[in-house]
């Protein structure tokens, strides 16, 4: 399986400038590749494609022991092309690549050259002292290496193949239903409070907001404001993606099998109407996706089977017999008029998805995605599915 670990680096002043250099040849490249590519299709009817355009990387200057991390440019300008089209066919938003500015280009990768110990990264014929929180990887397991600029520094993030790490099987399942007033509701009746990171720092980002604002654009002030407004925005980041670890390692850990609604819907609902904005930034704060990410890939290497459901109808449902009722969002109960059952919407909720998931896994329909082999292999026969 494909893990990635994220170590900050510590570069001298000259490592640091030399790394400064790499970005901006990487971000020359990457604009030149796409004036390169629309003056094609613009002037000849020609599309070009990655390989094409690696032959003349050997006819540029100032690539020099950098043929990697060049070619891994194209790939990536090659991969923005791709989505441009995919989205074109689906008849989504086009969004035609763009050139990016030294702000937005801000990392580049190799996979040649790459030495890594507990004390320092050798890249690009540089050793760069960094801080190892966990064991350093195998230089046979290291596929590629990204480094990436951020506001408060300088990070390293490994991408290696990794052997998965079963846990001891469990034999229980969970059912999770997430919102906006319960971050999660699970079928064994815990329901977690979303912890709002974006709304207790919204003084904070609003006051760095407002310094930016004031500031001259172009000026070293401004540079400084924009700077303080990103780690504003970062330190949020990563508390909010503390919090989920937190919930996301519980759930893997006393679980065989966790169970959870298809979010894209959802989503996508969210810009409809007058309150969308204001409904898509809540979602944002509550980060359903990167919640469902954390559980898929720690269940991948725990041995786990991570499903997700079709969420449709999953609060209007009773998981106790399946009738269904229409209820409003002010209810917060759920009482179902054929059988009786009293329960929490959110907890209700959670049933139905933890009886869709193991009803799909036994005969294959309910998913959201079929589930592999390996994950069928997970599943026990012994699991009832809920009745209450």
């Amino acid at each position: 399986m494909i893990r990635s670990f994220k170590f900050r680096l510590y570069p001298t002043r000259a490592q640091e400038a030399r790394l400064v250099e790499i970005l901006d040849r990487c971000r020359e490249l990457y604009n030149a590749a796409i004036e390169q590519r629309s003056d094609a299709w613009r002037r000849c009817g020609k599309s070009l494609s990655a390989y094409d355009q690696n032959r003349e990387l050997k006819t540029l200057d100032g690539y020099g022991g950098l043929k990697r991390v060049a070619e891994q440019v194209v790939a990536r300008v090659h991969r923005a092309f791709a989505a441009f089209f995919r989205r074109v066919k689906s008849g989504g938003a086009p969004g035609y690549p763009r050139f990016k500015n030294a702000a937005r280009y801000r990392s580049f990768e190799t996979d040649v050259g790459i030495r890594a110990d507990a004390a320092a990264l050798s890249v690009c014929r540089m050793r760069i002292r960094w801080k190892a929180w966990a064991l350093v990887p195998p230089r046979d397991a290291i596929r590629c290496l990204r480094v990436i600029r951020e506001a408060d520094g300088w990070f390293a993030v490994l991408v290696c193949d990794m052997e998965p790490e079963p846990l001891q099987p469990t034999g229980a399942a969970v059912g999770i239903d997430v919102g906006l007033l319960t971050l999660v509701a699970t079928s064994d009746g815990e329901k977690i409070a979303p912890a709002k990171h974006l709304v207790r720092a919204a003084k904070k980002l609003a006051r760095a907001q407002r310094r930016v604002s004031r500031r001259r654009k172009g000026s070293r002030r401004r540079r400084k404001a924009v700077a303080s407004l990103a780690k504003h925005h970062q330190r949020v980041a990563r508390s909010r993606a503390h919090f989920l670890h937190g919930i996301s390692k519980k759930l893997v850990a006393e679980n065989d099998v966790i169970a959870a609604e298809d979010i894209v819907p959802m989503v996508s609902a969210g810009g409809r109407g007058a309150k969308g904005h204001g409904f898509r930034r809540a979602i944002q704060d509550a980060s359903w996706g990167i919640l469902f990410s954390q559980i898929a890939y720690k269940a991948e290497s725990a041995g786990r089977t991570f499903v997700r459901v079709d969420p449709r109808g999953t609060s209007q449902e009773c998981s106790a017999c399946g009738h269904k009722q229409q209820k409003t969002l002010q209810e917060r109960t759920h009482r179902c008029a054929a059988c009786g059952l009293v329960l929490d919407r959110d907890v209700n909720a959670a049933h139905v998805i933890l009886n869709r998931a193991l009803r799909a896994l036994r005969g294959g329909d309910g998913l959201s995605g079929a589930p592999t082999n390996r994950e069928q292999a997970h599943v026990h026969d012994g699991w009832p599915i809920h009745s209450s």
